[in-house]
């Protein structure tokens, strides 16, 4: 009997002291984390200029790029350029093979001379015209060739671009007639970069809101911090019959050549815009109207009035001031007059 009661006794003080323990553990964790304040990660109230948008992804491509074909089938004797070179307009690319050329132009340079010899005796009344609308006839025809064959001959830039598709090789015959890589005769491809398009699908719910002359932003993941500002250069005025969407051309600006032939981007177009006015995170807003204002570790609550958003920002219209810390996490929940601890 008295070892079972000395048994009891001995199990009560050992809870006893795990309670005590227990309290003295919660008390020192309350102390830990700032008597009680609850973390939050904040931001500043900032004035910028905020876009909604609608987005759509889509490809680039340049605007302006021309085939350099050549019109006579010959061996290439000199190439001078190799993908991936900017070249300037008129600048040599290519020399053919000069036999032909150099046949034509003896031959133009002495029918040249014939007829300047026969345009003077007819001008003494030497020559028969019949005589010399021969001569005339033969040197304009050597004439014609001789400068069409010079013109292809020496192979130059039609624009100003970069070379992004060479054919052949030096030594190595190139034919109008064939086809290369790219599905039709081509010696060099060129690129201008300076301005690219996209055609993206405009859905039936956003055509509405789409027109002619509107602004898009254009961004992509090579070049994150980046904004392309552009424009829409064409809708279609009816839909695609088995999609249901209406093709939509973008161009867009392109002085600096980061944007890239082919690469896909992210196309927001603007439909409503506010400028130089008070923006926060939109994980700053709870329950569609109200933020947490802190100050002095405190949130106090305030109700604002919103404006445009889009997926990230949101403008505000009243309520808060530039420059006032926010919560944006852990505001959910979060009540007014209470203790917080913002995280760096």
């Amino acid at each position: 009997m008295l070892k079972r009661t000395l048994l009891i006794i001995t199990a009560i003080g050992l809870l006893l002291s795990f309670g005590c323990n227990s309290r003295k553990e919660d008390t020192d964790e309350k102390e830990i984390t700032g008597k009680g304040a609850i973390y939050i990660e904040t931001a500043k109230v900032i004035k910028k200029d905020i876009y909604s948008y609608i987005e759509y992804a889509g490809q680039l491509e340049a605007v302006k790029i021309v085939d350099v074909v050549p019109n006579i089938s010959a061996v290439i004797e000199t190439i001078l350029v190799k993908e991936g070179d900017f070249v300037k307009e008129d600048e040599l690319l290519a020399v053919l093979d000069s036999t032909q050329f150099k046949q034509a132009k003896l031959q133009f340079e002495n029918l040249k001379k014939t007829y300047e010899r026969m345009e003077e005796l007819k001008n003494k009344g030497s020559l028969e015209q019949s005589k010399f609308d021969e001569v005339e006839t033969g040197y304009k025809t050597a004439k014609t060739g001789f400068e069409f064959l010079q013109k292809h001959t020496n192979v130059r830039a039609p624009i100003s671009g970069i070379i992004s598709y060479i054919s052949v090789k030096e030594n190595e015959t190139f034919s109008p007639a064939a086809p290369t890589a790219l599905g039709k005769p081509c010696l060099f491809r060129l690129i201008n970069l300076d301005k690219m398009k996209a055609n993206i699908n405009i859905s039936d719910k956003d055509i509405t809101a789409i027109k002619v002359g509107q602004k898009v932003i254009v961004e992509t993941d090579s070049n994150p911090e980046e904004e392309f500002f552009g424009k829409i250069s064409f809708v279609s005025p009816q839909a695609d019959r088995m999609a249901g969407t209406f093709l939509c051309e973008i161009e867009v600006n392109n002085k600096e050549h980061l944007l890239k032939h082919f690469q896909f981007a992210r196309i927001k177009i603007l439909t409503d815009v506010s400028a130089n006015t008070l923006v926060i995170p939109q994980n700053a807003l709870v329950n569609s109207d109200i933020v947490f204002v802190i100050e002095n570790d405190i949130a106090q609550e305030r109700t604002v009035t919103t404006g445009i958003q889009n997926e990230y920002e949101i403008e505000i219209l009243s309520g808060i001031s530039e420059n006032e810390i926010v919560a944006i996490k852990g505001n959910i929940g979060l009540k007014d007059n209470l203790p917080v601890q913002s995280i760096k």
